[in-house]
């Protein structure tokens, strides 16, 4: 018994640190791209998140509960060890290709350019985009459950966000200061849910508790900016049949401006038609505005597209106010 108890301890003592180094590598994914897991943060809904006051480290969140109570700290999340915040950055993408070339009967190696994309790229596959100056102190907007995927992805996104530069994850170069809020629709093995996230390149990314919800449902997505001077936002994802919520206020001076805004489809692991759903994703009732006064968009369609479709993924563009995200030919 004492020596099967000391091989247990120092199996124990092994899987310590082999966990650790796991975890430490790991990339996860959030509607951002693939991040660092220990950049990757839950709070319970409705918690509050503001920077920390006082406190030694630069940039630190303070996270507290809907009653006040103080529930922890998120330091920034910088790059360690040589490994970036998020999976395949841009020095990571931007790999040289370079051919060869007989000339006079020798090699010679001439540079054809970059390669903007790697070969599993995935991410955003769809979106339409829309840039107001001044910015945004509200961005509504419903969005249905469509039917399961016969193959499930690793994870399928689709949301509304509110970001305050125009960085597309995997096609442009990080940005620092970034920041989107959104509600987020997704579907992984296990079903259809939402969350509510905020997610920074320095801070990492946080979410809210999620609620599982059924195709034919409807969501209200709720960006709303409670105090300019804070730059405080609520981010709500309301399921419309059952009345539940998940929700999550930040408050921080650089989300006084959120002027760009999006609705997208973003996929990690769709592989073929099979992995996605077969009826569309019905935005509606899209709602911008500022001070009071609604605001017109004008929507672009995949500004920045994404070459590497896995099906006929797609936005059409119906109205200011509705959008379908389309996964297969009609």
């Amino acid at each position: 018994m004492i020596a099967s108890l000391a091989r247990t301890l120092v199996w124990a003592a092994l899987a310590v640190p082999a966990l650790a180094i796991a975890t430490h590598d790991t990339y996860v994914s959030t509607p951002m791209g693939r991040m660092r897991s220990d950049c990757v943060h839950h709070v319970p809904s409705d918690s509050s998140v503001t920077e920390a006051q006082n406190h030694p480290v630069a940039n630190t969140l303070a996270v507290h509960s809907k009653a006040g109570d103080f529930l922890r700290h998120i330091p920034p999340c910088a790059e360690q060890d040589a490994r970036p915040l998020f999976e395949h950055t841009l020095a990571q993408r931007q790999r040289q290709r370079v051919v060869l070339k007989e000339d006079d009967n020798a090699a010679v190696s001439i540079r054809v350019g970059d390669d903007p994309f790697p070969p599993d790229y995935d991410g955003w596959e769809a979106y339409t985009a829309f840039y107001n100056a001044a910015g945004f102190d509200t961005f509504l907007g419903n969005f249905s459950v469509p039917d399961a995927p016969a193959g499930a992805p690793d994870i399928l996104y689709i949301f509304t966000g509110l970001q305050n530069v125009d960085w597309i994850p995997k096609r442009d170069k990080e940005v620092p200061g970034f920041d989107i809020i959104q509600p987020v629709l997704q579907y992984t093995y296990d079903g259809w849910a939402v969350k509510s996230w905020y997610v920074t390149l320095d801070n990492g990314a946080l979410y809210s508790d999620e609620l599982a919800v059924s195709a034919g449902d409807v969501i209200f997505g709720n960006m709303t900016q409670t105090d300019f001077s804070s730059g405080a936002w609520f981010i709500g994802s309301l399921s419309q049949q059952t009345g539940k919520s998940t929700n999550l206020n930040v408050a921080r001076p650089r989300l006084q401006a959120q002027p760009w805004a999006y609705n997208t489809l973003e996929c990690y692991g769709c592989t073929d038609c099979s992995t996605y759903p077969t009826q569309p994703c019905a935005f509606s009732g899209l709602q911008l505005s500022l001070a009071g006064r609604n605001i017109a968009p004008q929507w672009k369609l995949n500004p920045k597209p994404n070459p590497d479709h896995k099906c006929a993924e797609d936005i059409k563009i119906i109205s200011q106010q509705r959008q379908n995200i389309v996964f297969q030919k009609a």
